[in-house]
């Protein structure tokens, strides 16, 4: 986990340095938002995310799947 900590600080750094807003996500709240951003319930959640992995095509992993919730809710600020 250290390696992690360390790995966002210096991707942190590095978008400061260069101006760019950083929305921090932790993975505990990636269903949570992802139902609020997809406007579904909680349960719902895994179904929505399985329907756009089939039209984004592979890899659609859970990291692909975690990164495309943090980036909606970028987007969404």
């Amino acid at each position: 986990s250290a390696e992690g900590a360390l790995y966002r600080e210096a991707s942190a750094r590095a978008c400061a340095e260069r101006r760019l807003e950083v929305v921090e996500v932790r993975a505990r709240q990636l269903p949570d938002r992802a139902a609020t951003l997809l406007s579904v319930a909680r349960a719902a959640v895994p179904e929505r995310l399985e329907a756009i992995g089939r039209a984004a095509g592979r890899p659609w992993a859970k990291d692909q799947k975690d990164a495309f919730v943090a980036a909606l809710a970028a987007a969404a600020r």
